[in-house]
């Protein structure tokens, strides 16, 4: 139990105030009172307990609510993922390195050009896909974003760039796509399995609820007998 649940639950341990008959039970050295006291406290047990497993019930439940719409969503942007890969390999280009570092060369130009520019630019395309010049770029982070046949957009850092190295740069945030799609293919695995433990769970119930009201019932027994007790010695 954290130590904020017994604080919020503190006051159903509160139960110290003795009625008359639990006084004089005590005077007298009745064992009956022992239980009542010992019943009281598992009451309180209890209620914490219940209280506690009726929060986690209510998070289960929207775990179970919220499960099919975040699996839709990660769906189309697992196949939004597919059809960006499937382009890129079938659009990939064999460029040489005089190539590659001469299109690095107007890469650099292009994004020092670009700092702090309030619309985004179309500069080009490599592999199938559109390379834009973001707005509003900040020279200590230039990038470069990638828009695929999907509509999906890929941010390549282009920070500490040289002209070698910008088409790899970009190629390797298109070959990456493959991981992106078995970690999309991850959370949805998780949220399905997530889902089911909590439809398991929210089936088994509060079993705390039969507990309280049974020792509630315990209790309210002993305090009549104690009641009782107390007005035959008055009598």
């Amino acid at each position: 139990m954290s130590n904020d649940l017994a604080d919020r639950d503190a006051r159903d341990l509160d139960d110290s105030v003795l009625t008359y008959a639990e006084i004089k039970a005590l005077s007298v050295g009745d064992p009956l009172l022992k239980t009542r006291i010992d019943t009281s406290n598992e009451l309180a047990r209890l209620k914490i307990h219940e209280r506690q497993r009726s929060r986690e019930l209510k998070q289960m439940e929207t775990v179970v609510n919220e499960a099919p719409a975040l699996v839709k969503q990660l769906s189309i942007k697992k196949r939004a993922f597919e059809r960006d890969a499937d382009h890129f390999a079938s659009h990939r280009e064999g460029l040489t390195r005089e190539e590659r570092t001469a299109f690095g060369q107007e890469v650099l130009i292009a994004l020092n050009a670009n700092v702090m520019l309030k619309r985004e630019r179309v500069f080009d395309y490599l592999h199938g896909f559109q390379i834009v010049l973001p707005s509003d770029m900040k020279y200590d982070r230039p990038s470069l974003l990638l828009k695929g046949i999907s509509g999906t957009v890929y941010t390549v850092n282009m920070r500490d760039a040289r002209a070698g190295g910008c088409v790899q740069r970009i190629e390797n945030v298109l070959t990456s796509l493959g991981e992106r799609i078995k970690t999309v293919e991850g959370e949805i695995k998780r949220i399905k399995r997530e889902a089911r433990q909590a439809a398991i769970e929210i089936r088994k119930g509060n079993l705390y609820s039969a507990q309280a009201a049974k020792t509630a019932k315990k209790l309210l027994d002993i305090d009549v007998k104690l009641n009782r007790r107390a007005d035959n010695g008055a009598a």
